[in-house]
């Protein structure tokens, strides 16, 4: 087995370290909390998430689920990693998480049903195993198979490894080529407009 190839089936393991994708449960919010943080203290904006586990509980795992989630894991033994296991995967031992993908369904008026790529995120120790691609292949797979024409996602200007797979991989940018601006209302607009008044003080 060549290095590109002992790398991409996970290190010294090998075959044993196949990546497997899989969806998210409930008992993965621990690890799924953990690592939004980790990719806010990599985007040196660690103060900012405010999510807590019981949120995501409530949000991923209820009965009107707010986002999809798809994580990363080495194959068990056994585990052949072609898609229909992936899709059916029930892991028997609990796996390290290697990264996760978060997307949710939304709307556009123009278009119909669009996903929105809410977070795509590698642990740093697992990068260079393939593992981004292959979540990012099992959601391109899941957005085919619902008839999605669309992905849409936001990225930081300054992550320039990011922007540049995005670019080579045929995304473009809204911001550049129809020039969009990207708006957000935060909690006290939301209150302050909920009462009617539109415009701030001043």
């Amino acid at each position: 087995m060549d290095k590109e190839t002992m790398k991409e089936k996970g290190g010294d393991e090998g075959m044993k370290n196949r990546v497997n994708v899989r969806w998210s449960r409930k008992e993965d919010c621990g690890e799924i909390r953990n690592m939004i943080q980790e990719l806010a203290e990599f985007q040196n904006i660690g103060n900012q998430p405010t999510i807590t586990v019981p949120i995501l509980e409530k949000e991923g795992f209820g009965p009107n689920p707010s986002f999809r989630c798809l994580v990363a894991e080495y194959c068990n033994d056994g585990d052949d990693g072609t898609a229909a296991a992936v899709a059916t995967a029930t892991t028997t031992k609990q796996q390290p998480l290697l990264g996760l993908l978060i997307f949710m369904d939304t709307f556009h008026s123009f278009y119909g049903r669009i996903m929105h790529l809410e977070l795509w995120f590698v642990r740093e120790k697992y990068r260079g195993e393939r593992v981004g691609s292959k979540l990012m292949e099992r959601f391109m797979q899941i957005a085919d198979g619902e008839g999605i024409k669309k992905v849409d996602f936001i990225c930081m200007e300054e992550n320039h490894s990011s922007v540049k797979f995005y670019k080579s991989s045929g995304a473009k940018s809204i911001s550049d080529d129809e020039s969009w601006i990207w708006f957000r209302y935060g909690e006290d607009e939301i209150k302050r407009m909920s009462r009617g008044v539109m415009k701030k003080d001043g």
